[in-house]
């Protein structure tokens, strides 16, 4: 059989040496075989507690034997060796030709180390023939019962590596290892069904699939079952079921479930964002002790944002550059945004341009974005608004709202108000606020009818959910005559709530209302009608009747 590395050829098998053997008594051969036994075991027990010099000392001297145990041993080493180092081929090379090495002199079950080796190579240098052998090989495994084999086979049927992309069959074979006990195949199926990726979005599925790995022993998938309970968006979703998730695995010492926790805690609550409650700031202080990344930079972003001592923003300021030095791209994010708002430091795009550009070279693609503002308005760049839209476009294309919005601003800002709208549009529907305002001030100056229905519907909705600019331009639309016959009452009425919500000019506004309307006891109703709205009572249109069609009440 010819291999892609040549296996070579050892002078001291054992095999061999025995077959040449009557050079050796038969007490000798029984001495040599029991010594060589115990040195695997040595080897073995030494490679098991992660002793590696002593294992490879045993290996090496029963590998030049011609022991293939060694041989396979060695070669795990060396596989080893490169999990958190640059590519090496020669290592690799030097593994299979020892796996390759044992499997001639019979070692069958070493076809999974042979696949798991192309496996690992392949992940490091994307190249699709060593996918292929690696499918090959661990197909060999599996046809001899070596299930875990199955888990890389499905994973690389799930993304199509080295063999045709089959979701199905991949399904099929997780299902089946869940079947026979495998720790890991029912969490791949939770994260398939929570991240509607390769199969249709099932919370409800992702939830069976993590409990029962929860059942089979994998610690693991209760942070995952956590992160659903909190993440969820159907009835799955159950926030006090995700903090107490969290907190047991927090007390267990999961530093990433306390830094969740802590985050969880201060986000459930409106009015600890900025400034978390002790209990927030107890797992924070926790996740931090054990220098989770994310956790420090919290508490560098608290201690900024709510400190006014200088000294106390030079430690946080320092907190940001030590970690951006460990590569952290979300703290070289935090500079550019410290220098870009003049937040401990003195205001400078210049050095937000910087730290973004940094951030983005550490892979932290939310800084892109960041530098798509600044080229918008050339902030410590050359204005660039063609870079600008690109940049706006490629996050909006994968979904992300914000980005559909900055996007649409430009190209309404450029004239382009059809395709403004169409991203307005999307980012509206997916609850973006002020693209519902945005969008309700573009329809309701097109002069259509059924624009005109569908732009205070816009409005209204933005206003309802708190976006108060809405609510002041909703007002004066329908003050002076908009879709409708004038209506001064309710026009008033919103322009007072908007006032209420110190939106600038909505008092001005106000004051010139009331001049216009000669009755003093509609100039009540409306005020009475902004107070009742102001004291969140759902009756958005109570001085008209009703709300448009489709806007929740």
């Amino acid at each position: 059989m010819k291999y892609p590395y040549p296996t070579k050829k050892k002078s001291f098998s054992l095999l061999n040496g025995i077959a040449s053997a009557k050079l050796f008594c038969q007490l000798a051969i029984i001495s040599f075989l029991f010594t060589g036994c115990a040195d695997l075991r040595l080897a073995k027990t030494a490679f098991k507690n992660q002793q590696y010099p002593s294992a490879r000392s045993h290996w090496t001297a029963l590998a030049q034997k011609g022991f293939p145990q060694a041989e396979v041993g060695l070669g795990r080493l060396l596989i080893i060796a490169q999990e958190n180092k640059a590519y090496d081929e020669q290592a690799y090379r030097e593994a299979l030709e020892l796996f390759y090495s044992a499997y001639e002199k019979g070692r069958v079950t070493v076809v999974y180390d042979i696949g798991q080796a192309y496996l690992k190579q392949a992940k490091k240098t994307g190249i699709t023939s060593q996918y292929q052998s690696a499918y090959f090989w661990l197909s060999k495994a599996s046809a001899m019962g070596l299930v875990n084999a199955d888990i890389h086979l499905a994973d690389m049927e799930l993304d199509g590596l080295g063999t045709e992309h089959d979701t199905k069959r991949a399904l099929t074979r997780y299902k089946n290892l869940v079947a026979s006990g495998h720790v890991k195949a029912a969490s791949r199926l939770g994260g398939i069904y929570s991240q509607g990726i390769h199969a249709d979005r099932n919370e409800q599925q992702a939830l069976y699939w993590y409990q029962q790995a929860i059942a089979l022993g994998d610690v693991s998938a209760e942070l995952k079952l956590a992160q659903l309970y909190e993440t969820a968006q159907s009835d799955v979703k159950n926030l006090k079921r995700a903090m107490s998730l969290y907190e047991k695995l927090a007390k267990n010492g999961n530093v990433t479930a306390a830094y969740k926790l802590a985050r969880l805690i201060e986000y459930s609550d409106p009015s600890n964002i900025g400034m978390p409650d002790s209990s927030a700031l107890h797992w924070y202080v926790v996740a931090a002790e054990q220098q989770h990344a994310l956790a420090l930079l919290r508490l560098a972003s608290i201690k900024l944002e709510n400190s006014q001592s200088p000294g106390a923003n030079r430690e946080a300021l320092a907190t940001y550059r030590q970690l951006s030095e460990q590569g952290i791209g979300a703290a070289s994010y935090h500079l550019g945004l410290v220098h870009e708002k003049g937040l401990g430091t003195p205001q400078n795009d210049q050095m937000a341009f910087k730290w973004y550009t940094k951030s983005l070279e550490q892979n932290y693609s939310r800084a892109e974005l960041r530098l798509a503002g600044l080229y918008a308005r050339g902030g410590g760049v050359a204005q660039d608004l063609k870079v600008a839209r690109d940049i706006y476009r490629r996050f909006a294309q994968r979904g992300d709202i914000n980005a559909a919005y900055q996007l649409a601003k430009l190209l309404k800002e450029a004239g382009n108000s059809g395709l403004a709208r169409r991203w307005y549009e999307f980012a509206a529907k997916n609850g973006h606020l002020s693209s519902r305002y945005a969008l309700g001030v573009i329809l309701s100056q097109s002069g259509s009818q059924q624009d005109a229905e569908e732009a205070e519907r816009q409005l209204a909705e933005a206003a309802i959910q708190g976006f108060h600019p809405a609510t002041l331009y909703l007002g004066e639309k329908i003050f002076y005559g908009w879709n409708a016959p004038a209506n001064k009452t309710r026009g008033l009425s919103l322009v007072l709530k908007a006032a209420r919500e110190n939106i600038p000019g909505a008092v001005n506004i106000a004051l010139t209302f009331m001049d216009q309307m000669d009755d003093s006891g509609s100039i009540e109703q409306a005020n009475a009608c902004s107070k009742q709205v102001h004291e969140k009572i759902p009756q958005w249109f109570l001085c008209s009747g009703k709300a448009p069609e489709g806007v929740s009440r």
